[in-house]
C-alpha cells in the first residue's frame, strides 16, 4: 500500500500564502509601533516609489523588508507545525489521506 502525501506536501502552496499574508500583516503592525514610538527615527527618509521602497535606509525599506522577514518567519511556523502533526499522526499510526 502507498503511503499517503504528509500534511507538509499536501499544504505547501496554502502554507506559502497564508504564512506570507499573516506574517506580512504582523510585521506591518511591527511598522506601526515603531512609527508611533521613534516617528522617522534616524531614517534618511519616508521611502519613495518602485525599486526605492526597498532600500533598507528609508522607513518604507525598513518597513517591506520587516514584513518580508516576518513572512518567511510564518510560513517557517506553519511548515514546523505541520511537520510535527505529521509525526504525532505516525506514532499513533494514522496516515495523513484520512
Amino acid at each position: 500500500m502507498a503511503k499517503p502525501a504528509s500534511f507538509v506536501k499536501k499544504s505547501l502552496i496554502l502554507s506559502a500564502i497564508l504564512g506570507m499574508v499573516v506574517g506580512m500583516g504582523n510585521g506591518s503592525v511591527f511598522g506601526i509601533y515603531l512609527m508611533a514610538n521613534l516617528g522617522r527615527g534616524k531614517f534618511e527618509g519616508w521611502g519613495g516609489w518602485g525599486a526605492e521602497s526597498y532600500l533598507p535606509n528609508t522607513f518604507n525599506g525598513f518597513m517591506t523588508w520587516t514584513m518580508l522577514v516576518f513572512g518567511v518567519a510564518f510560513i517557517a511556523i506553519l511548515l514546523l507545525a505541520l511537520s510535527g502533526h505529521d509525526k504525532m499522526a505516525q506514532k499513533k499510526g494514522h496516515s495523513a489521506g484520512h
